[in-house]
């Protein structure tokens, strides 16, 4: 136990890190299942309700774009705590 806890546990932690990491982007950036499975308007995920937001007829590019950055903040900053563990876990192998 103690040798899991030393030194395979430390190994493990940047490929659990990506893997996390690039879960929550899918499921974050999920759009047709949302649009499928969901028909309640309360209910509707982000990526939904930008599109909903355009407008059938003309889209209005600057309040999208900018729900569209208020949307992905959350995934930036994500990204920004777990690039160090990303890139620990990169450059692990190349050096002796």
């Amino acid at each position: 136990m103690g040798a899991q806890l030393r030194f395979i546990l430390p190994l493990a932690i940047p490929g659990v890190t990506a893997v996390g990491l690039f879960r929550f982007i899918g499921a974050w950036n999920e759009f047709m299942m949302a649009l499928t499975i969901i028909q309640s308007d309360h209910l509707q995920l982000l990526p939904v309700r930008i599109v909903n937001f355009m407008g059938f007829q003309r889209v209005d590019w600057g309040p999208t774009m900018a729900f569209s950055v208020i949307v992905a903040i959350p995934a930036i900053i994500l990204f920004s705590l777990a690039q160090r563990n990303m890139i620990t876990g990169l450059m692990s192998g190349f050096t002796k």
